[in-house]
């Protein structure tokens, strides 16, 4: 005796099969991409107090500091300390406001009081004139990376190898990025990101930000497509149109993401998938 469901004919299993396909390979691929901490949030050697102050105050990458002096690294990511990058704490970013010119004040020393880089006038410990607001992503709990970008001397990039990405395959990257300026300082700048990816390069500017003397450019998404292949390493690079002034342009990174795009193909197959049930599901309906 026969139990179950009888078998289908194959014009009524074809649709079920086609989505099954298009579905296991959309899901292969949306799970493949695996960027990690994308919001700064995961370190290899967690930052340290500076001068007594609140542990993890001193945040610049790569370069020591702190008590007990240390090296802060982020997990996943590569910085080479040649530059100047540091960490900033999302939720305290409205904090890092107009420059008032005094160097206790530890919410305004972005990079810990034991920064070494240029500190400006009085000194600023790399305090900003100005921010560029909360961030804008409702509930976001990472944290914000600040880059200089005065070229040549202080530019800093942030890079890392992603794995398990398809050769060949098209993956979106998205992340927020604004533009600041270290206070003790004036000139107008243009700033951007400047990011790459794979072997060979693929070299893209994200949008241009136009930032006033001693003045700030608010939060922006920025949207890019990179074709993936043997050796996926995506890099940020703290650029702008400060070519040696030394004025210190700063411009912020934020809420990395790296997803798969489908390939119209797969979609098409879904479509004609889901046509197809459309198509069975009213003949049965017919049949009744």
């Amino acid at each position: 005796m026969m139990t179950g469901e009888p078998n289908r004919p194959i014009s009524r299993r074809l649709p079920y099969a086609l989505i099954g396909g298009a579905l296991a390979a959309l899901f292969a691929h949306t799970a493949s991409a695996q960027l990690q901490n994308g919001g700064f949030t995961s370190w290899t050697t967690a930052p340290q107090s500076t001068n007594n102050n609140t542990p993890g105050t001193f945040t610049e990458l790569g370069d020591s500091g702190g008590s007990p002096s240390v090296t802060p690294t982020l997990s996943n990511w590569s910085v080479p300390g040649t530059g100047i990058a540091c960490v900033i704490q999302a939720t305290a970013i409205v904090s890092y406001d107009t420059y008032l010119g005094n160097n206790s004040d530890t919410p305004t020393a972005i990079c810990g009081q034991a920064y070494g880089g240029n500190t400006g006038s009085n000194p600023s410990y790399a305090t900003l004139w100005a921010t560029p607001g909360a961030f804008p992503v409702t509930g976001y709990t990472g944290n914000i990376l600040l880059g200089d970008a005065n070229s040549p001397t202080y530019t800093e990039n942030i890079s890392q190898q992603v794995s398990n990405l398809v050769s060949g395959a098209i993956y979106r990257l998205t992340f927020y990025q604004a533009a600041v300026q270290q206070a003790g300082y004036s000139l107008a700048y243009n700033d951007w990101w400047q990011v790459s990816f794979n072997t060979p390069v693929q070299s893209k500017s994200s949008t241009v930000m136009d930032d006033t003397s001693e003045g700030e450019v608010g939060w922006n998404l920025v949207t890019m497509t990179f074709i993936s292949g043997t050796n996926n390493t995506l890099t940020f690079l703290a650029s702008s149109s400060d070519t040696g002034t030394n004025a210190p342009p700063m411009v912020l990174l934020a809420d990395v993401s790296l997803q798969f795009v489908p390939e119209p193909t797969t979609l098409a197959v879904l479509g004609i998938g889901l046509a197809g049930l459309a198509v069975s599901h009213r003949r049965r309906r017919r049949a009744v």
